[in-house]
């Protein structure tokens, strides 16, 4: 039966509660599909009954039972969306649950209370209430056919009255559009790509990591980060490693390590490494603006065990120097607002150059955090020309105004769209610390997926990417191109689909369009 009790109420697991064993066994269930992917609910559904549940898909199944009912739903507006509550007065014991609780189940590996899971009680109130005069002003002919769909209606094991006219024939396929602050974000990070397995894969991803940004070895590197892709898209929770050895892509030693983690919660690899003398020392000389996995390996092996002992080092490059002469100024956050006087420091001096000329701060400062790695400045011209050759103007004024420090070969450009950039060190003449600086300038019409791709953050571009690719597009900073053939093999278009605003992108790939601030 479904626990009942305090709101952190949870049911001692016995050996009838793990999950190879039955977690929803006497549960009856019926899937709501209102604001959730079909995907999703089907991996769902096949996931409730393989652990012992029992799905209702039919009217006829409901007839005569009078227990208790949990109906689950995404939200409240799918909620409202997929039910006629004035045709619920019959079933008394009814309760809304959110779709959540089926999640939390599923990590935990127990059948929990439903309470903390309620949605709004003013839905109950409204569903349960008899009032005459209001049934009266809704009786008459009904055109909408009722009938039950697969949705979560969940039931202990026992009796549970007639609700055949539970849920109107209208369906919704996908999200609902009447999205919150809250939900914006997580109908597009979370929706296929739930966390239920992050124990398992952040120790992979921090191996993926010390692979590629300490010890250059790309090949073992890609090998962790795809395996932990694959886990974190999992819908339901790895509990055990023979769960995982028919994936595509998980080889055996990635099997024994994936147990490992099952068994003991870390992994014995990647703690070596981390207490590895080499991998610290190696993840010291990176940490220097200007020097690379491949460079600071060169440097370990000559011999260096210190940043003191490469700034003797020969083989530094122009660029690496000045990153060790400020490693420490570049190592701290930076305030917001510091962030915004270097933006405003900028934008009058463009203003003066370039009349005209667009600028907002990017990355986490338009996220609105309270501080930063770094300050990312945007630019563009409205007039589609005037952008070109102005970043080199820009920056000799800026040096002049001794705002930047004079770094070697700071400039790269992109050839096919023009994309040009400086990466280099800034300082605010009333602030005490250097910091790290990037101004890119875009042509007008790649400005828009310049803003989406440099204001982040990295989950939500990586999500977006993905969706775009499923959709036969490749989104990047300069524009969404749309694919011929095939989608892993397949050539993407030289001309992007236009998109004058963020929210025409989002809007070309069908999705809600998050704010700045909704972003993190």
């Amino acid at each position: 039966m479904i626990p009942q009790g305090s709101k952190n109420s949870r049911r001692k697991p016995d050996s009838t509660d793990k999950l190879t064993d039955g977690l929803f066994s006497g549960v009856l269930a019926i899937f709501i599909e209102t604001g959730v992917s079909r995907k999703r609910l089907q991996v769902w559904q096949r996931r409730f009954e393989d652990l012992g549940g029992t799905i209702l898909t039919a009217a006829a199944n409901l007839l005569g039972r009078v227990d208790q009912i949990i109906i689950l739903a995404a939200h409240e507006a799918a909620l409202s969306k997929g039910i006629n509550f004035d045709r619920l007065g019959s079933c008394p014991n009814l309760n809304f649950v959110q779709f959540r609780w089926v999640e939390e189940c599923l990590k935990d590996g127990t059948l929990l209370s439903y309470e903390p899971f309620l949605l709004s009680a003013s839905q109950d109130e409204h569903i349960l209430s008899t009032d005459d005069s209001r049934l009266d002003a809704q009786s008459g002919p009904q055109s909408d056919q009722l009938y039950v769909t697969p949705a979560l209606a969940i039931v202990p094991d026992g009796d549970l009255r007639a609700c055949s006219e539970v849920v109107n024939e209208k369906r919704y396929d996908e999200v609902s559009e009447e999205c919150t602050i809250d939900t914006k974000f997580k109908a597009i990070c979370e929706d296929d790509m739930p966390d239920y397995n992050k124990h398992i894969s952040r120790p992979l991803l921090e191996l993926s990591e010390i692979y590629s940004d300490v010890l250059a070895d790309e090949w073992r590197s890609l090998t962790y980060r795809k395996v932990a892709n694959k886990l974190d898209r999992l819908p339901y929770q790895i509990l055990s490693a023979d769960e995982v050895k028919n994936i595509q892509g998980i080889g055996k030693s990635m099997v024994d390590k994936i147990k490992e983690i099952l068994c003991t919660g870390q992994l014995q690899k990647l703690f070596n490494l981390k207490a590895s003398s080499q991998v610290q020392i190696m993840q010291q000389f990176a940490s220097v603006w200007g020097i690379g996995p491949k460079h600071a390996l060169k440097l370990y092996q000559a011999g260096h065990r210190s940043l003191q002992d490469i700034s003797e080092d020969q083989t530094l490059s122009p660029m690496a120097r000045v990153g060790l002469k400020y490693h420490y100024d570049i190592a701290l956050r930076i305030p917001q607002s510091e962030v915004s006087e270097a933006g405003s420091f900028v934008r009058h001096v463009l203003e003066d150059l370039c009349p005209g000329a667009s600028i907002i701060v990017g990355g986490s400062y338009r996220r609105g955090n309270a501080t930063c790695g770094d300050i990312d400045l945007l630019i563009t011209h409205p007039d589609g020309h005037s952008h070109k050759g102005l970043l080199g103007r820009l920056v000799t004024k800026l040096e002049e105004a001794q705002f930047l420090i004079t770094c070697p070969n700071p400039f790269t450009e992109n050839i096919t769209h023009k994309v040009n950039t400086y990466m280099g060190i800034c300082k605010l003449p009333q602030y005490t610390h250097h910091r790290r600086i990037d101004i890119k300038i875009y042509p007008k019409q790649a400005y828009a997926f310049a803003l989406v791709y440099f204001t982040g953050n990295d989950v939500l571009n990586r999500r977006i990417r993905y969706l775009a690719k499923k959709k036969g597009y490749k989104l990047s900073d300069q524009g969404l191109f749309l694919r011929v053939g095939d989608n892993k093999t397949g050539m993407a278009s030289e001309v992007s689909i236009p998109c004058e605003t963020e929210e025409e992108v989002f809007q070309k790939l069908g999705l809600p369009y998050p704010e700045p601030h909704e972003r993190n």
